[in-house]
């Protein structure tokens, strides 16, 4: 039987009221594991909190959380080990008053390695603690320093010493400005662990602060005494992140008693990048809408219109990659229906028609960077309307000249993450919602090779803008996302076959270009790379109309589309219309 205590809990909150050791989990002679204790609401705890407690045993992944208005009268402990090892222990407090003596990641008889201690949000520090990442309790332990970290999210707290942290994460808040001070220690600062290793040093900023400029410098340690490595940091500069789209270079330095970092410039992130995958497969999804509307929607408002003002509707739904550089990918469903009429002109017929659209998709992305890869993803939906207009000239030579355009405007919504992007344990993310507009124009010619047999010859021009948006990401930075044009140019040709009067198959191809389809976007006034759904793509199309009896007023169209170069991929769409 396996003896100790393991991954027990203990939760004080409320306006609970404890004068003795609060303990996650206690042995003498045995391990104590993954047990933690939580404080917080009001709660007063007159002694010390420990996440795990023996005598003789390991103390290892144990945890301490303290929050709220909750008040500590003595130590806190992530993991104490009288003679064992105290590993992976973890001690985090965003708030409360900490009349602690001593606050402690792990504190053992062997090896103290791994531990954490973070401090965020507004705790308030009565006795200046002293704050260990590992402590050796008896003397004599193999290594007190190794992976012990400490992330300080907050500023103008003030400690009686700070030692045994290998690594030293600072992120810092939006209240503090160039020339202020993360953290005093009114005795020693010990970034080294005593036998010529060293603390590394990093630094973060929080994503909705002002970027900084060139040349301001924070002091992160002001202290009584700083001990310090030739090798502090093992180079001259450190790294940080404001959010995740500017990055900075600090110079980490000395000045006296200060360890300081100064900002040498910063820049955007390649992996910023990625934001606008999500702006641009929205703008995908909207383009989707267009060939819709530009498509089989106009063929069945035409067809409608025949029996005089009818209503007709159509329905595409498929999954659409698109390269920008890297790829989106786009899985949804168009939908539109109106109304439609004709009349006859001097110089042919006249289609016309007002319609509702209305579409919802999914959508993954995918870049890859020198630092790894990142994907996204997200949803996207669109609900408008819009008019449309063909023209039927009279017959001219072995068949007859036609136009048509369309004009749609609605709104567009769409969300966006990416579990790949992260700061401060915070995943990227945004929502935009944006009015859309759209326009298209075609001129096309029939030829009647026999009775049976059409060849719809076509040029079009498709039009959309999908409008600007600014947004504040999930990690706090703001980001102000260009409007996106497409402009795209289409020339095709479709040849159908009437088997018999209920079934005519048929098939087409068509080249598409996009000029444009770049979505900008700019953080801190610096402008992010952006993708962009310029280029060339292939279209193939095959499909079905079928009208099962003459008695019954009904037809139906099943198409299906393929897509091979800036867009890959397949769609299909279906029609039916029923005359009464």
């Amino acid at each position: 039987m396996v003896q100790g205590a393991f991954n027990n809990t203990v939760l004080v909150d409320s306006d609970a009221v404890v004068d003795w050791n609060v303990v996650g989990g206690s042995a003498n002679a045995h391990d104590v594991i993954g047990n933690s204790v939580t404080i917080g609401g009001n709660a007063q705890v007159g002694s010390s909190a420990y996440g795990g407690q023996t005598l003789f045993g390991d103390a290892n992944g144990n945890s301490v959380t303290i929050s709220g208005n909750a008040t500590i009268g003595l130590s806190v402990f992530g993991g104490f080990s009288d003679s064992g090892a105290a590993m992976g222990n973890s001690v985090t407090i965003s708030g409360g008053t900490i009349n602690s003596s001593l606050i402690v990641g792990g504190d053992g008889g062997m090896m103290v390695t791994g531990n954490t201690v973070t401090i965020s949000g507004a705790p308030v520090f009565t006795s200046t603690p002293e704050l260990y990442g590992g402590r050796c309790h008896v003397g004599g332990c193999s290594d007190i320093f190794t992976g012990n970290t400490l992330n300080l999210k907050t500023a103008g707290l003030a400690v009686a010493s700070l030692q045994n942290f290998e690594y030293l994460n600072f992120y810092l808040p939006t209240s503090l400005a160039s020339g202020q001070t993360m953290l005093s220690v009114s005795g020693i600062a010990d970034l080294t662990n005593g036998s010529g290793g060293s603390s590394i040093v990093n630094v973060g900023i929080n994503g909705a602060a002002s970027a900084l400029a060139a040349g301001d410098t924070i002091t992160l340690i002001h202290a009584g005494t700083l001990v310090t490595d030739a090798d502090l940091n093992d180079t001259a500069t450190g790294s940080g992140m404001l959010g995740v789209t500017l990055s900075y270079v600090f110079d980490i330095g000395i000045a006296g008693n200060n360890l300081t970092a100064t900002v040498q410039g910063s820049s955007v992130t390649e992996e910023s990048k990625a934001l606008s995958e999500g702006v641009v497969s929205g703008a995908s999804f909207v383009n989707q809408g267009a060939d819709l509307a530009a498509g089989k929607g106009m063929a069945n408002a035409i067809s409608a219109a025949e029996a005089g003002w009818s209503s007709f509707g159509a329905v595409s739904g498929g999954s659409i990659r698109t390269e920008t550089g890297s790829h989106v990918d786009v899985e949804g469903v168009s939908l539109m229906a109106g109304l439609s009429g004709d009349a006859d002109l001097s110089i042919g017929r006249l289609t016309a028609g007002v319609f509702a659209e209305y579409g919802s998709g999914a959508y993954d992305t995918f870049n890859g960077f020198s630092s790894g890869d990142v994907r996204g993803q997200g949803d996207s939906t669109y609900i408008g309307g819009g008019l449309l207009g063909h023209m039927d000239f009279d017959a001219a030579g072995p068949g007859h000249a036609y136009a048509e355009a369309s004009v749609r405007f609605g709104n567009a919504n769409n969300s966006f993450s990416s579990a790949d992007l992260v700061s401060g344990g915070v995943a990227a993310g945004y929502d935009t919602a944006s009015l859309y507009a759209g326009a298209s124009a075609a001129v096309g010619y029939v030829w009647n090779l026999s009775e049976a047999t059409t060849i719809d010859v076509s040029g079009k021009v498709l039009w959309s803008r999908l409008g600007s948006d600014t947004v504040q990401l999930t990690t706090g930075e703001t980001v102000e996302f260009d409007a996106v044009t497409s402009e795209r140019t289409r020339l095709g040709a479709r040849v159908s076959y009437a088997l018999s009067e209920q079934v005519t198959p048929y098939a087409g191809a068509a080249w598409e270009h996009e000029f444009d389809g770049k979505a900008g976007a700019t953080t801190n006034g610096l402008a992010l790379d952006a993708p962009s759904m310029g280029g060339d793509t292939g279209i193939l199309e095959a499909g079905l109309t079928l009208t099962p009896s003459d008695d019954l007023p009904l037809s139906i169209d099943l198409g299906l589309q393929g897509f091979v170069g800036q867009r890959e991929g397949i769609a299909g769409s279906f029609q039916a219309r029923l005359t009464f």
